[in-house]
This record gives structure tokens, sequence and C-alpha cells, in this order.
């Protein structure tokens, strides 16, 4: 499967949150294949540090397909994994506050 999902730290001129949130859904489903090298991909571009950076925001919505992209990448290999171990923190706070 190819995906291609773009995530910036900046919306571009014409773009919105509903775009952001539009291309979190998309990296999700394409996070969610089988196919590993979706995730190895992620990695590698630093998608990571977006979706830090996106479950420290305050949308609701951006931060849950955050979170389930996070989850997508750590269900993949162990070097997968790894790579999300710092990303744990992040989102351990999420989930403990929003749902205290």
């Amino acid at each position: 499967m190819r995906a291609r999902v773009e995530l910036t730290g900046a919306p571009g001129p014409g773009s919105g949150a509903a775009d952001g949130l539009a291309a979190l859904r998309d990296l999700r489903k394409a996070l969610a294949s089988e196919d590993e090298l979706v995730a190895q991909h992620a990695i590698d571009a630093g998608t990571i540090e977006l979706l830090q950076a996106v479950l420290q925001g305050t949308c609701v919505d951006s931060q849950l397909e955050a979170a389930w992209c996070i989850t997508n990448i750590a269900a993949g290999s162990s070097a997968h994994t790894e790579a999300e171990i710092l990303t744990s923190q992040f989102l351990v706070t999420f989930y403990t506050l929003r749902y205290q």
C-alpha cells in the first residue's frame, strides 16, 4: 500500500484545523495498514515529533487522532515500538488529563 500524508507544524494559506484533522485521519488510516513500511516512513519523516505537538494542543479531535496514530506506529515492529518510547509520556499525560 502506498500512502502519502502531509502534516506540517504550521498550516499554509487557505488551510486550517479541518485540513489538519483530515490529514491526521488519513495518516491514521495509512498506519492501520499491515505494511510496516508506512510506519517506518512516518518515523523517518519525523512524524512522531509532530504527533507529540498535536497531543499538547487544544483540539480534542486532533489529539485523539494523534494518539491513535501513535498507537498504530507502536503496534508495528519492535523497532517502531522503540521509536515510540519517548512519545509514551505524552500519550500517558494526554489520557490522564482527558479521562480522569
